[in-house]
């Protein structure tokens, strides 16, 4: 119950403390709310760094799914392989363009 609560509030807010996370999901303690984001991030259910001086938890995406730049560079790349190979290829582009593709 308190997960998917907390689940909920990574997907809003970027930073939210301690305080606000126990009073949103209904938690009866803060060391109770504490416990379950820890718990959370050590199974890796949620993302997210804490300021325990200020009690700010600062929430993360999933750093498997962030590799944005990384494909577009790759999908950059890929793209100019293709224009150069047509450049050079002259004539029957479809059929170097497909063996090229597999």
């Amino acid at each position: 119950m308190y997960k998917r609560s907390i689940q909920r509030l990574t997907q809003t807010y970027l930073t939210l403390s301690l305080q606000d996370i126990v009073n949103t999901t209904q938690i009866t303690t803060a060391k109770k709310g504490e416990m379950h984001v820890f718990q959370m991030v050590e199974v890796g259910e949620i993302y997210a760094t804490t300021n325990q001086k200020d009690g700010i938890f600062r929430f993360h995406e999933d750093p498997k799914e962030d590799k944005t730049s990384e494909m577009i560079e790759h999908i950059d790349s890929s793209i100019s392989r293709v224009r150069r190979l047509l450049s050079e290829s002259g004539g029957d582009n479809e059929k170097r363009l497909l063996i090229f593709l597999q």
